[in-house]
Formats: C-alpha cells, sequence, structure tokens
C-alpha cells in the first residue's frame, strides 16, 4: 500500500520540484537546466522541406504541387522576414529557454479556450480498459474520459 502511494506521488514531487513551485527543491533543476544547450532555430529552408515530405503521404499529386507551390512562394515572401522575427525573438529570451517553449505556453496552453489535455497535452494518456470489456464499451469509455 505505501509503496502505490509512493510511486503515485513521485509525478507530483516532480512536478514539484521543477515548477518553481518549491523554492528549495528548484536550484538543483535550474542548474542542470543551465548545461543544456539551447535548442536551435533550423534554417527555413530545411524547415519547409521537412513540411512538404510530412504533408506528401496526405496529398494527392494535385494538391502537394499546390502545397509545393504556396511553400516556394511562402520562402520568397513572407517566410525570411518572419524567421528573422522568431530569430530576434529567440535571442531575446534567457538562455534556459527557448522560443519553442514561450510559443508552446503562449498559444497551446494559455491561448486558446479549448480543453488543454486532448487538444495541446503530448503526454496525455488514459488508463486502459480491462482487456474483456466489449468494444462498444471502451468506445464510450474513452469518449466519456475525453468529455
Amino acid at each position: 500500500m505505501l509503496q502505490r502511494a509512493a510511486a503515485a506521488a513521485a509525478p507530483k514531487r516532480w512536478w514539484l520540484a521543477n515548477s518553481g513551485s518549491a523554492p528549495l527543491l528548484a536550484p538543483a533543476y535550474a542548474a542542470h537546466q543551465r548545461s543544456v544547450p539551447r535548442l536551435p532555430i533550423p534554417p527555413l529552408g530545411e524547415t519547409l522541406e521537412r513540411y512538404l515530405r510530412a504533408a506528401q503521404p496526405l496529398q494527392t499529386l494535385e494538391e502537394h504541387a499546390i502545397t509545393r507551390a504556396a511553400v516556394a512562394q511562402f520562402f520568397d515572401t513572407d517566410g525570411p522576414g518572419l524567421q528573422r522575427l522568431l530569430e530576434e525573438a529567440d535571442a531575446a529570451l534567457p538562455h534556459d529557454s527557448s522560443y519553442l517553449e514561450s510559443l508552446w505556453y503562449r498559444l497551446a496552453y494559455l491561448g486558446p479556450r479549448s480543453p488543454v489535455p486532448i487538444h495541446a497535452n503530448p503526454c496525455f494518456t488514459l488508463a486502459p480498459p480491462s482487456r474483456h470489456t466489449p468494444p462498444l464499451e471502451r468506445a464510450a469509455g474513452l469518449l466519456a474520459k475525453a468529455a
């Protein structure tokens, strides 16, 4: 019983230690965070090529040709200016932060009014149902938990 309680408390202790909510525990995290290199901003061309590779399996040949043309236009017009703004914003952040972290908090967690666990949390999990639960009941349970 005590082992289960300790295991359940472990994530809470980690969050408390790393959230800044516990000033006595946070220095160890902060010291480690300073030693981690900053997340680099990839070059615009590389980002756009990765986007095209990711979009290609989801599109027809015609749709992908349209997407490729739009990406090329973006690269020739707005892209470089937006890339420069992103790099300037990143340079203004403290060393132990990154452009992605600040955007994530502002745009994924604090900006939208949709439920965060479903729409923006990559760590959201649901307890698996029993193997003996009928499929229809499993689906209903998943929908109820997600709601």
